[in-house]
């Protein structure tokens, strides 16, 4: 397996950024360290609406085979992990892929081949009962063609992680810092004076420094934005733009 070409498209798999994600009829969504070691996002049924769920992803996604990966607990009865898909510009979303979790069981799986268009969102769904609550950890959503069933989770964007890792972190750690920082994502040829090449305006990667990063997402609304989840990791002052629509929205009462 050339893991070179592994991209885990969850743009936020360790849950930083929960209220970015779009949820509907849940009275709480949050982020759960957990005592196994992995990191939850939980939503809790508000008891009114009918039709709960939180989008784990909505995204851009080129037309192919995929496999995705997850880890899903419910609790107060049967909740649901689906993943839905649309052509760019369709009225409407086609559910391709779901799975149910019994109440109180964990289920922890690949689902796929699942056959996406170019716009798709990966959703739980939490028991429609009196706080009902579902959670997900380990989520991947990859190229069925990279998939490893050997190795299905990653929570970071690549395979092999672009900062390196195990003796490459001792023997090469300015080196590897150095290319995950400016090629991560992707690599610009250097010219004689060792400036980056400009970019064209469909890219869809940003400047940050003298490194071009980036990640597309699709926000509440259907615009398209740049994930700087990444960035967020690496340099914590780094604030990631974008809240539109989200839960944070809804609090601000906007």
């Amino acid at each position: 397996m050339n893991y070179i070409h592994r991209v885990n498209l969850i743009p936020d798999p360790r849950f930083q950024h929960v209220e970015d994600m779009r949820d509907q009829g849940l009275s709480q969504v949050t982020a759960v360290d957990h005592e196994n070691g992995h990191r939850y996002v939980r939503g809790v049924y508000d008891g009114l609406e009918a039709d709960p769920y939180l989008d784990i992803a909505n995204i851009l996604t080129a037309p192919a085979s995929y496999r995705l990966h997850f880890n899903a607990y419910a609790d107060g009865g049967a909740g649901l992990v689906r993943v839905y898909t649309r052509t760019v510009g369709e009225s409407a979303y086609r559910m391709v892929a779901e799975r149910g979790v019994a109440d109180g069981q964990t289920v922890r799986t690949a689902l796929g081949p699942i056959s996406l268009s170019s716009d798709t969102i990966v959703r739980i769904v939490p028991p429609k009962t009196t706080g009902g609550m579902i959670m997900i950890t380990e989520c991947n959503l990859e190229l069925a063609s990279t998939f490893d069933q050997a190795y299905p989770y990653f929570d970071w964007a690549t395979m092999p992680r672009e900062t390196g890792g195990g003796v490459f972190v001792l023997a090469l750690s300015l080196l590897v810092l150095s290319a995950a920082l400016c090629g991560g994502w992707r690599h610009e040829r250097a010219g004689a004076t060792g400036e980056l090449d400009e970019c064209d305006d469909n890219c869809g990667y940003e400047t940050f420094g003298s490194c071009r990063v980036g990640r597309h997402r699709r926000g509440r609304n259907g615009d398209v934005r740049d994930y700087r989840g990444r960035l967020a990791e690496l340099y914590p002052t780094f604030h990631p733009a974008g809240t539109g629509g989200s839960r944070a929205d809804r609090d601000r009462g906007q």
